[in-house]
């Protein structure tokens, strides 16, 4: 994992060098008509990504991966104890982030 988040950051990093910085990557998205993608909670009559649609969809999502995913649900049941199961669904999402 650590690897990862060293190559998520040299990578975002170079990019936002390369754009010119926030303010760089501000004009280029509002020159191109994308200044909607500067705004994470947009309203509920938004076509595009209705932050309500969001969350309820988010919700069903995660509910499907914690609780029916086969790779998880082996995990949980593969456990030595109740406590290693929690331990280990916690470590793995906060893989996830």
């Amino acid at each position: 994992p650590l690897i990862f988040l060293i190559g998520g950051a040299l990578g975002a990093a170079i990019a936002m060098t390369r754009v010119g910085g926030w303010a760089g990557l501000r004009a280029t998205l509002e020159g191109a008509g994308l200044e909607q993608h500067l705004h994470l909670i947009r309203p509920a009559d938004d076509a595009g990504y209705p932050t309500t649609g969001m969350f309820t969809g988010q919700l069903i999502s995660s509910t499907w991966y914690w609780a029916i995913d086969q790779v998880i649900v082996q995990r949980v049941l593969a456990a030595r104890s109740l406590g290693h199961a929690r331990a280990g669904c916690v470590v793995a999402g906060y893989a996830k982030l």
